[in-house]
């Protein structure tokens, strides 16, 4: 990879990513407002494309819909419509998208701009969710959608794409 970029006039130095702080730990200081972590919640450190981190376990009290995707996937772009729905009905629930691919970093800057999704696009700098077992088990296929209770919880899971109707029956799991 450094030789190519070395040809086309980019640097030949590797960059070290921060992986941000560690699993679980708040950057907010302000712990007061989230429940607190129960037995099988799930807590990831998530990267946004402005280097800022999103916290999994600090949307505790809310439903979330964890979207893992790849970016080139075409179920994974004709998702976006049905979640966009989803998060303009119901504001009690988060969804956050995670490119879970190979140089997620480098390209979830350019997939918010070409879909313009109402809920961020992520990406884990430890590359601990992809395809196979993952910190959020087994990923079989993209995109999979994984929905969290209001205590961070798994409560269902699917795999491929999810229109309107199958989203409403997923959320309903988890309320």
């Amino acid at each position: 990879m450094s030789s190519l970029l070395l040809a086309c006039g980019g640097p030949a130095t590797s960059e070290t990513v921060d992986p941000g702080p560690a699993i679980g730990t708040s950057t907010t200081g302000d712990e007061s407002t989230v429940p607190a972590a129960v037995e099988g919640s799930v807590e990831l450190s998530l990267r946004r494309s402005d280097g800022s981190f999103l916290e999994v376990g600090e949307l505790r009290g809310r439903i979330v819909v964890l979207f893992v995707l790849a970016t080139f996937d075409g179920p994974s772009q004709m998702t976006v419509r049905p979640l966009r729905e989803l998060v303009e009905s119901d504001p009690g629930v988060e969804v956050v998208g995670i490119a879970a691919q190979q140089g997620a970093r480098l390209l979830v800057d350019a997939y918010e701009h070409a879909l313009s999704p109402p809920f961020p696009i992520t990406y884990d700098p430890l590359e601990q969710v992809a395809i196979g077992t993952s910190s959020l088990g087994t990923i079989e296929a993209i995109p999979t959608l994984v929905v969290l209770d209001a205590r961070g919880v798994e409560r269902a899971r699917h795999v491929g794409y999810c229109d309107a109707a199958c989203l409403a029956e997923l959320v309903s799991t988890a309320r």
